[in-house]
């Protein structure tokens, strides 16, 4: 996971995202993996991290959902939350 190409994040926020835990569709990414085969964590939310409203990204996420299912894609929704030690 640490070779992720993290847009615009600096040092304090690329540790950020490599200490979150992300579940898919209610389930542990290990366990989704597991049962899925190989997935993608696509978001509309703080593009290139920059940190926008709570409500312009609710309406950037309707977008994409909105986007996924008029192109007939399969998804899930995927959740992800910072470990905190």
């Amino acid at each position: 996971m640490t070779d992720l190409p993290i847009e615009g994040a600096g040092p304090e926020q690329r540790a950020a995202y490599l200490e979150t835990e992300v579940t898919v569709g209610g389930l542990s990414a290990a366990d989704a993996l597991a049962e899925m085969g190989s997935f993608w964590v696509v978001t509309a939310c703080n593009p290139f991290s920059e940190e926008l409203s709570s409500a312009v990204n609710a309406g950037r996420h309707a977008e994409l959902c909105q986007r996924l299912g008029n192109d007939g894609l399969t998804w899930l929704p995927a959740a992800g939350c910072r470990l905190v030690a």
